[in-house]
């Protein structure tokens, strides 16, 4: 029950800041419809517990739910987190989506990631972009041009591969009759290929221990500690924390943080680092296939986490004092507001971590801005 209030929490506290941005800028669903068949010339996102189809056109398209049946079109990319996806249609950039059952149907333009317990790319898939997936049993039929990283229990390959094949898969490894692999491949498994299976490859084949890679990362046991303990350690963080955003705040480069942010830029802001948010720590697990790249990923996680907290405090900072109409033009005393909100936050259950997805989403949408010199307000 406790997890069911926190899901349904988060979702209610992104639905809740999605609701404040310009009715122009976004379509938003509230689980209201089960079928949604219109044209819209911008982003579409459904949030709700029910099943929902979609056949119609977004700009970008995002959904978290429970079933989703899609069969659009997308001008950009896909977002789609649930129990059961079919996802058919056309997607013109990239697709990211989460679930139990994952069924792709439709075309891709662009990268691919995907992680669930069972995914099943279909005989009329078409992806024109590299793969990377994750789950339990991953079943790949249709074509791909490009490479493809994955890791499972277990792997089928019936379709069409133009491209290299990175694979992690613990028990069985099956490449069928029909299959056609352009390019190297490159497995770690309990089992050795079979050769009938290698004859379907163009490029080498090669068998590695990853796990080798991560040899000196093992699991350590920690004691519970006592409250007085977690207490000061607390403490200890918010000190650096705080010491911390002060310190990084005198760069001048982050000076521009006190130009003035409007009510529909600061949630545009917020919304659009929802993106990398989600995608990031996915992104980073998939690629631990590739050994130090993923390690890097893991790593950097913490300064930027970081940084963005920073960043975000100063935007709550400000949001804050422009809402009260209080006349402060600096961007350390919205630091100091936005820091004593989000020490507050993290003291209420469930709140905290959903005001963490909040402030650390508001820095990726910073981050965002400054990478590809876009305004989310226009």
């Amino acid at each position: 029950m406790p997890n069911l209030i926190a899901k349904k929490s988060i979702i209610a506290g992104i639905a809740i800041f999605c609701l404040l941005l310009s009715v122009s800028a976004v379509q938003l669903n509230m689980d209201k419809n089960a079928t949604e068949s219109k044209i819209y010339e911008e982003d579409y996102f459904f949030f709700g517990g029910n099943q929902f189809s979609f056949d119609g056109k977004a700009d970008d398209f995002y959904f978290f739910g429970k079933s989703l049946d899609y069969n659009g079109e997308t001008e950009s990319s896909l977002n789609a987190f649930g129990r059961n996806l079919e996802i058919s249609g056309s997607i013109g950039n990239n697709l990211t989506a989460g679930g139990k059952y994952v069924n792709i149907d439709g075309q891709v333009n662009d990268t691919v990631l995907v992680g669930g317990s069972k995914v099943i790319f279909t005989e009329a898939s078409v992806i024109n972009g590299d793969v990377f997936v994750g789950g339990e049993n991953i079943t790949l039929k249709g074509t791909i041009n490009g490479n493809v990283y994955t890791g499972s229990k277990r792997l089928y390959i019936e379709g069409t591969i133009y491209g290299n094949v990175t694979a992690f898969t613990k028990n069985k490894i099956q490449i069928g009759n029909t299959a056609k692999i352009d390019g190297n491949f490159t497995y770690d498994s309990n089992i050795k290929l079979k050769e009938e299976d290698q004859s379907n490859i163009t490029g080498t084949v090669e068998k590695k221990e990853f796990k080798k890679q991560f040899q000196h990362f093992h699991k350590r046991g920690f004691g519970r500690d006592s409250i007085a303990a977690k207490i000061v350690f607390n403490i200890i963080c918010a000190i650096f924390f705080l010491i911390g955003g002060l310190l990084l705040l005198l760069f001048p480069a982050l000076k521009n943080l006190e130009e003035n942010r409007e009510n529909k830029h600061f949630w545009k802001t917020l919304l659009w680092g929802l993106i990398p948010f989600f995608l990031y720590p996915v992104a980073a697990i998939l690629l631990l296939l590739l050994g130090p790249i993923g390690i890097a990923l893991i790593l950097a996680a913490f300064p930027i986490i970081l940084v963005n907290q920073i960043i975000a405090a100063v935007l709550v900072g400000q949001f804050i004092s422009r809402n009260a109409k209080w006349n402060i033009n600096n961007r350390f005393v919205y630091f100091l507001l936005g820091f004593a909100v989000s020490l507050i936050l993290s003291l209420i259950p469930v709140i905290n971590f959903i005001s963490f997805i909040a402030f650390t989403s508001l820095g990726w949408g910073v981050i965002l801005e400054k990478l590809f010199n876009k305004n989310f307000s226009d």
